[in-house]
């Protein structure tokens, strides 16, 4: 009988609901399912446009620009391996078809095999690492140095990206223990002098200026490219291949008295998007380091260069990148170099002074950057912010901190003018660079311009280069008779006399007469100074003044009986009466007209330095650093009578038991 059918369990109802729910659920995925899939196999058929492929081929084969030398390192392996361990080679090692080489995506450029990464053990990498990149020369036991391994484990995980094989799992957490290990023994080795060291040494500020003197008095268009080459590297604190690619729209002037440049991506950042500017100051003090006349020169004699498609400083059409970064390291190993053959002592003392700043073998161009670095940490007491030399260095400084802390215009201006040579702790440290006090609407600087530069301007006008090539050409006209001119007359054949403008010694002398290293209203200002160079050069300035106040009482009190005596001879004269009065007067009208302009320059100089004798109230120490006497009960209306303390209430119950942070109430005197 249905009456005596026993009672459902709990949640049955609920529980087929449900079940039904889901396999009703499961016929429409299904049905949805099978539309997708026919939906997107109508697509696969779709025929695409060639050059729309094309297209789409050349943006996925971008990838790092050091795929080939990773390729290399792989297939190096892969011949050791072949080599020793045959079996091996032949279970994880596999010849690539001819649609794999082809495949641009892949970046294979010349190998002919790759791994089955999926089958790679790491033992067998270390192996290879510990075995075939020991010994650098095992006759003298030198090990390379960890750098050289090391990379061909990144070129395994960089290889691996890109195949459809994955490395196993327990790969990387062996090869981290493995590459721990193996720093230990490179230490070890480096103790018992049996290391490669290949790392540059740090190229010091003289040294660095040193060079660039031997590139100007070797007076070619070589010297010239590895002074601009050089300078440049100096004030970016860059990588050679920093400075390998920059052209006209990465450098612009700012809006006064800097020239500021931006990489368009950098070693660890190639999408370009954490890439920072950079303010490069010229120094008129240091012409042999100064930024705007070797670039403003360099451009000059080599503007012919620039009638091409390519706006790239160093490279030309057609080169890879690299060409130029490499060029310059030749060139400057042959300017150390230089002489062997023609001027032995020469090359001797060169040699000399660069082994007195950097270890044998270790003098390399990445030594600029590491130079660059320590110089502006270290040239005062007080240097730039870190996170600004961080920054123009394209370091990382850790994903919280690249969070939190961005660029600083400030910070990253005063660092640019600690690379240009400006010493902090001196005088000076604010000067401005060389300029026109009028644009290119003057008759005189519009030629001077077409001269020096007419063919960039004609070729690259729209990249808003002619801000900075105006700053240059007023470096290069404030130098001529003070740098270029001599350097000319040492070397009759120096590339110098390619300067255009010197030909025109007319137009030199107009432009001279347009150059100027003072403020021009609000376009050249000083950036990158801080308030403690100010007060600096303001406490020279009535230092000077309180110097010549004391020139003129000296002078006075040597003069002041001849004053006395002429002014009783002249009142004798008229017959007056001499009295003690009329001498008084007489001597305060002479020693007013002596001292009133003095008083009057050492009060503004005082009132700008914001100093107050004997403190002004806020905390300010007087002018002798010493703090105010405290004021009397009679002067301190408004003021508190008592000094702050802490109050623990005896009574106090609850949460407010143990609290001793109650401040006692001041009650001001009226």
């Amino acid at each position: 009988m249905a009456g005596n059918n026993p009672k459902p369990p709990k949640g049955y109802r609920k529980t087929k609901q449900r079940r039904n729910d889901y396999n009703n659920n499961s016929n429409e995925r299904g049905d949805a399912d099978e539309a997708t899939t026919q939906a997107a196999a109508a697509l696969a058929a779709i025929e695409t446009r060639p050059e729309d492929e094309a297209d789409l081929l050349e943006t996925e084969t971008h990838n790092v620009s050091s795929f080939p030398t990773y390729r290399r390192m792989v297939g190096e392996m892969i011949k050791w391996w072949e080599a020793h361990y045959p079996d091996a080679y032949a279970l994880f090692v596999y010849e690539l078809s001819d649609n794999e080489k082809n495949d641009r995506r892949l970046h294979y450029y010349n190998a002919t095999h790759d791994l089955r990464y999926d089958l790679l053990s790491p033992v067998w990498v270390q192996r290879f690492i510990s075995s075939a990149k020991k010994w650098k020369d095992a006759a003298k036991t030198i090990q390379y140095a960890f750098d050289t391994p090391r990379k061909y484990h990144d070129a395994i995980l960089k290889c691996a990206s890109v195949t459809k094989y994955d490395l196993p799992l327990s790969y990387r957490p062996a090869m981290t223990s493995f590459l721990d290990n193996l720093k230990i023994e490179k230490n070890v080795a480096k103790g018992n002098c049996q290391l490669d060291e290949g790392e540059a040494d740090p190229i010091s500020i003289g040294l660095f200026t040193q060079i660039c003197v031997w590139a100007i008095e070797a007076g070619t268009l070589v010297g010239i490219f590895i002074w601009a080459f050089a300078v440049l590297q100096w004030n970016i604190i860059g990588r050679t291949v920093n400075v390998d690619p920059l052209g006209f729209h990465n450098i612009r002037k700012s809006q006064h008295d800097s020239i500021i440049i931006t990489y368009d991506n950098n070693k660890m950042d190639k999408k370009g998007e954490k890439v920072s500017p950079k303010n490069c100051y010229a120094n008129p003090t240091k012409p042999e380091t100064c930024i705007a006349l070797a670039l403003g020169v360099y451009l000059c004699v080599n503007q012919s260069r620039f009638n091409r498609v390519s706006d790239k400083l160093f490279q030309g059409d057609g080169t890879k990148k690299g060409s130029a970064s490499g060029a310059f390291s030749k060139a400057l190993k042959k300017l150390i170099n230089s002489g062997r053959n023609k001027d032995a002592a020469q090359n001797e003392e060169r040699e000399r002074i660069v082994n007195e700043h950097c270890r044998i073998g270790h003098f390399h161009p990445h030594g600029f950057r590491k130079g660059a670095a320590t110089h502006v940490t270290t040239c005062t007491m007080e240097p730039p912010p870190i996170p600004s030399v961080l920054m123009r260095g394209e370091w990382t400084i850790g994903k919280v901190l690249e969070v939190y802390w961005k660029y600083s215009m400030v910070g990253d201006t005063y660092t640019g003018r600690c690379l240009a040579g400006f010493n902090p702790d001196m005088l000076g440290f604010g000067i401005l660079p060389p300029h026109f006090t009028a644009g290119t609407e003057n008759e005189y600087i519009k030629e001077g311009m077409r001269l020096c530069f007419g063919n960039i301007i004609d070729h690259f006008g729209g990249t808003g280069i002619e801000g900075t090539l105006l700053l240059l050409l007023a470096s290069i006209v404030y130098h001529i008779d003070t740098f270029l001119l001599p350097h000319i007359a040492n070397n009759k054949n120096h590339v110098f006399l390619n300067i255009p403008l010197l030909a025109k010694p007319e137009l030199v002398e107009k432009l001279e007469e347009l150059v100027t290293l003072e403020p021009a209203g609000a376009v050249m200002q000083a950036t990158g100074v801080p308030r403690a160079c100010t007060l600096m050069e303001d406490v020279s300035k009535m230092y000077r003044a309180v110097e010549g106040y004391q020139d003129e009482i000296r002078d006075f009190k040597a003069t002041l009986p001849t004053i006395i005596k002429n002014a009783i001879e002249d009142k004798a004269t008229e017959s007056g009466q001499v009295t003690a009065t009329f001498v008084m007067d007489r001597l305060n009208e002479a020693f007013k007209g002596v001292t009133e302009k003095w008083d009057e320059a050492i009060e503004s100089t005082i009132s700008r330095l914001g100093f107050t004798p004997g403190g002004n109230g806020n905390g300010v120490l007087g002018a002798a650093g010493e703090v105010p006497p405290a004021q009397s009960v009679e002067g301190a209306r408004g003021l508190s009578l008592y000094t702050s303390y802490k109050y623990q209430d005896p009574n106090a119950k609850g949460r407010n038991k143990n609290r001793t942070d109650w401040d006692v109430q001041h009650i001001p005197m009226h």
